[in-house]
């Protein structure tokens, strides 16, 4: 598999800055051979899933560029806790799946910045 860091830092930041205020986590979901970036909200936990082939394929200028084109901040924003938002090659969908992680997977994620909330 190509080096995504760059690519996994540009979604990251992605979200954290169209979720400013709120607190979040990343962490790699192996069993989706994706990146997945937790968004903590009054409503809930929003979960936005890219895979590996999106990231991998693209530059992190383009991973950007996509993300914007293809309004994923709004699609998670309209998303339910209790969904996943899934980025592929082909754009992004909706899946159903639990939106609450697990505590033990929560404190296992990589807390994004350097404070426990993106402000």
């Amino acid at each position: 598999m190509a080096q995504i860091a760059d690519q996994i830092a540009t979604l990251v930041d992605y979200v954290r800055q169209e979720f400013s205020g709120h607190d979040g986590w990343d962490s790699r979901a192996h069993d989706r051979s994706a990146h997945t970036v937790s968004v903590a909200t009054d409503g809930g936990v929003l979960l936005l899933t890219a895979s590996f082939e999106i990231l991998s394929d693209n530059t992190p200028a383009e991973v950007a560029s996509l993300l914007r084109e293809w309004n994923v901040a709004d699609a998670l924003r309209n998303a339910s806790p209790t969904t996943r938002l899934l980025v592929t090659r082909d754009g992004w969908r909706v899946r159903a799946g639990s939106g609450r992680p697990s505590a033990i997977k929560k404190l296992m994620c990589r807390r994004l910045g350097s404070s426990s909330s993106w402000n």
